[in-house]
């Protein structure tokens, strides 16, 4: 195609004259009138001696006429191939109609000028395209231009026609086109009335499906009613085509072109799906058509659109005894023309079965041309009509095969003179698709009797994803399988995984494993070492802790062990403390999840073998944690298997005693929960246990409170005023024996004044004691114990006071006074004598005169004379 040529058939885009009339009123074209391509081109001699080309660009001025002579002017500036609608309408309401094009150069030369009847000659030829070129003498610009005008020849044009007109507007019955004997006549007019739309091929077809029957003749004259015809379509796909591949192809006015013509092409191929539908049922309705016809009508009316399949199918149904192999080999490649490979795999499997040589080659030279299913389709119906098949060429089949590789192959090694373990395999790697190899592997195991190991092997090594169940179908048909003959099935695959998968199926198929070949599988065992090794376990009979725990020792990886050991400690009913230390001693880093597993299990499970088991810990929080989940399972602890379990502890020392003392076989006392809290050395956890365990006791001896006291650590204080809540009898004597084993003074102080507190009354000689004990408390221990006092006589008061420090005295002397039972003018001096303080000693009389009624106003100086004589 020339240059010139192939710039008369670029195309451009459609004008936007409302850019450019410099008004506001909105303007846009009537597609269906069509557009004119304008271009301004200089012209030279080229390089190859022929015509070249360049763009000079141009101006426009347009004038619109409406019906009513009202105008609309219009103006642009372009360059390249510009489109003018031929019809415009403005502001939504009146239409315009191109009257005046006038072109000038991009300097303002006029250089043609179209109006009145050959403008109307252009706009008539609108709809189909038309092309105004102004060619300019590049060696002369003041020459006359030459203007070209040129008509597009494609159908359709570069605008279809989208306006419906129903086909009863060209025919009111349109049966009358079934009969007629103006076949150019009624076809000229079907064209004149004919649309891009699917509207018009919807009433050609309804016309063909309503026909009881329609001859050849009418039946074309139908199809040529379709407004592009499968030769129209193959000519713009021609140009589209060799535009694509010009040296111009980039240039902005062929990229337009080719997207036009890519629309008509998708268009037409939309439509064409109707032409299709037509033939489909026109041509079984032709009883007059022959096999010479119909191959005809074929090739000239289908589109490679939509399905066909019906009509190509149609001489293989109507005229079987005429199909030799040239025209079944004809009607193949028809098929594969239009697109219709379904149609085509039934005709090449017609050709193969009756005219070929049934040869393993032949069929692989017909397959190939086709492609996924229809392929497939082909190789499936020619299976049963090889005649020299063998596992190579069925291997060689299959790998040509699709979607239905596996059914394929299966189909094919029906037939194969021996079918085994390696005949399988070999037919298998021909087929590319893992899962298809796998499906075809589950299906093919069957048709083989038994496997030797070396066939299992094979089978096992060609399977994918549903390796496991391949695995399954070849084990079950191994001879006496066994550990020793699993794990050389499974040394044979090419991953761990793979390898792993075998294990696992293959064990699922033993009934009993010895230990020897559980420890083997694992120890064969990669990834899933662990799922593998669960289920040997569970076939291993007498099972033990120490079984296990040899088991999971054969695992490379220290993170198996522990799942091995996790997951296998399900196997066992019950085991002994030994077995447990065993298996926690093979664990790597899981022993505490272990052990809350296997302890439930532990059938002599008490303090002291609990504490065994925590011992196999590492660190101290494993071993706090093993205790932990061991305590709840103790039903009843002696009191040195709470204290062996202390022992063993760490951080969690407090609170296992508080858990396991409510369990003690024997009773609980002071004594026993001192000696349980003395297992710690840090005191804070001795107060802990203490104070937690200590409301279990509801009474206890000063003895038995003394040795809490003496345990205890920070909380002397508090433990002190809840044990004397709790002690029998208590009196102040008991109260001053139990603070005296507390070395804090301050602490000791608090809790002789809380003693004394509790008690209803006690005697001077106990109050006394309670003064032997405090530390700096004395005056207020003093003044509180003298308000209980029983026995208060001045001779007590006396003997109270001499146990005082000099500063308590007085105040003790002032209360005391007003409180002893037997004061008299004889004893009254020698109670005042005790005073610290002479005005200690004046009160203490002042009081004492009061009480024995001398008046509180005597003089004290004259209450002493008076007392003296």
């Amino acid at each position: 195609m020339s240059a010139f040529n192939r710039t008369i058939l670029a195309g451009a885009a459609a004008l936007s004259l409302a850019l450019t009339t410099g008004c506001d009123k909105e303007v846009k074209p009537v597609p269906e009138a069509g557009f004119i391509s304008v271009s301004v081109l200089s012209k030279s001699l080229g390089a190859d001696g022929g015509d070249a080309y360049g763009d000079l660009g141009g101006q426009l001025e347009l004038l619109y006429e409406s019906a009513s002579g009202a105008n609309h002017r219009a103006s642009k500036s372009f360059t390249g191939l510009l489109d003018i609608p031929a019809r415009v309408i403005v502001a939504n309401k009146r239409t315009y109609t191109l009257s005046v094009l006038e072109i000038r150069s991009a300097q303002g030369k006029r250089l043609a000028r179209l109006e009145d009847a050959s403008l109307n000659r252009i706009l008539s030829h609108a709809p189909r395209g038309v092309l105004l070129r102004v060619l300019v003498d590049a060696a002369d610009l003041n020459a006359e231009p030459e203007l070209q005008v040129v008509f597009s020849t494609q159908p359709g044009g570069e605008s279809p026609v989208l306006t419906y007109r129903p086909l009863t507007d060209a025919f009111p019955d349109p049966r009358t086109l079934l009969t007629t004997t103006d076949i150019e006549g009624a076809g000229a007019r079907l064209r004149e009335f004919s649309s891009a739309t699917q509207a018009w091929h919807e009433d050609l077809l309804r016309l063909v499906t309503e026909a009881a029957s329609i001859d050849l003749r009418h039946l074309s004259l139908v199809l040529s009613g379709a407004y592009y015809s499968f030769q129209d379509r193959s000519r713009m796909y021609l140009e589209y085509s060799q535009l694509l591949q010009s040296p111009n192809a980039t240039q902005p006015e062929v990229q337009q072109r080719l997207s036009r013509l890519a629309n008509a092409i998708r268009l037409a191929d939309e439509l064409g799906v109707y032409l299709n539908r037509i033939v489909n049922l026109g041509l079984p309705k032709a009883a007059d058509a022959t096999l010479s016809d119909a191959l005809e009508l074929l090739s000239t009316a289908l589109y490679p659109a939509g399905s066909a399949g019906d009509a190509l199918r149609l001489p293989l149904l109507r005229w079987p005894n005429e199909l030799t192999g040239p025209i079944l080999q004809r009607l193949l490649a028809l098929a594969l023309e239009k697109g219709q490979p379904d149609a085509g795999a039934e005709i090449a499997a017609r050709w193969y079965e009756k005219h070929s040589d049934h040869s393993t080659t032949r069929l692989v030279e017909l397959a190939q041309r086709f492609r996924g299913e229809h392929r497939d389709a082909l190789l499936l119906a020619c299976a049963n009509h090889v005649s020299d098949l063998s596992a190579d060429r069925a291997r060689s089949l299959a790998g040509i095969s699709g979607a239905r590789a596996s059914e394929i192959a299966l189909a094919l090694t029906r037939r194969l003179p021996e079918i085994s373990g390696k005949a399988l395999a070999t037919v298998a790697s021909g087929i590319v698709d893992a899962s298809a190899r796998d499906a075809y592997l589950i299906e093919a195991v069957g048709l083989v009797a038994a496997f030797a190991v070396d066939g299992a092997r094979a089978v096992i090594a060609q399977a994918g994803a549903r390796a496991s169940e391949v695995t399954v179908l070849v084990l079950r048909k191994v001879t006496e399988l066994d550990g020793a003959k699993l794990v050389e099935i499974a040394g044979a695959l090419s991953t761990p995984t793979l390898k792993d998968q075998a294990l696992e199926d293959g064990v699922r198929l033993i009934a009993v494993i010895t230990l020897t070949g559980a420890k083997a599988i694992v120890a064969a065992s990669g990834p899933r070492a662990v799922q593998i090794a669960v289920l040997a376990i569970a076939r291993v009979r007498d099972l033990t802790g120490a079984m296990l725990a040899e088991i999971a020792s054969a695992a490379a990886s220290g993170p198996a062990r522990d799942s091995i050991l996790l997951s296998g400690a399900s196997s066992l009913q019950q085991l002994s403390a030994a077995g447990a230390v065993a298996m926690l001693q093979s664990a790597y880093a899981q022993r505490v999840d272990l052990a809350r597993n296997i302890l439930p299990k532990v059938r002599d499970l008490t303090g002291s073998t609990l504490a065994d088991i925590a011992r196999v810990g590492t660190n101290g929080q494993e071993r706090d944690e093993i205790l932990g989940a061991g305590a709840p399972l103790l039903q009843r602890v002696s009191l040195a298997g709470i204290k062996a379990v202390l022992s063993a502890a760490d951080a969690a020392t407090s609170e296992l005693a508080l858990a396991l003392i409510p369990k003690l076989e024997s009773a609980l006392d002071g004594f026993v929960l001192a000696d349980i809290a003395n297992v710690s050395s840090d005191g804070a956890v001795r107060d802990r246990i203490l104070e937690g365990a200590l409301s279990r006791l509801q009474q206890v001896s000063v003895d038995e409170a003394k040795a809490v006291l003496q345990s205890a650590f920070a909380r002397k204080r508090e433990l002190g005023f809840s044990l004397l809540r709790k002690i029998a009898q208590l009196n102040g004597g008991r109260v001053a024996d139990l603070a005296g084993v507390i070395p804090s003074g301050s602490i000791r102080d608090a809790v002789l004044m809380e003693g004394v507190r509790l008690l209803a009354a006690l005697t001077t000689a106990e109050l006394v004691l309670l003064l032997q004990a405090e530390n700096a408390a004395e005056l207020d221990l003093v003044l509180l114990g003298l308000e209980k006092t029983s026995d208060l006589s001045v001779e007590n008061a006396i003997r109270v006071t001499d146990s005082l420090s000099g500063p308590s005295r007085d105040p003790f002397l002032s209360r005391a006074v007003e409180l002893v039972t037997d004061l008299t003018a004889n004893n009254l001096l020698p109670l005042a004598d005790r005073a610290f303080t002479p005005a200690g000693r004046e009160e203490v009389i002042r009081k004492g005169l009061a009480k024995l009624g001398g008046g509180g106003g005597t003089d004290p100086s004259v209450a002493t004379s008076t007392t003296t004589l």
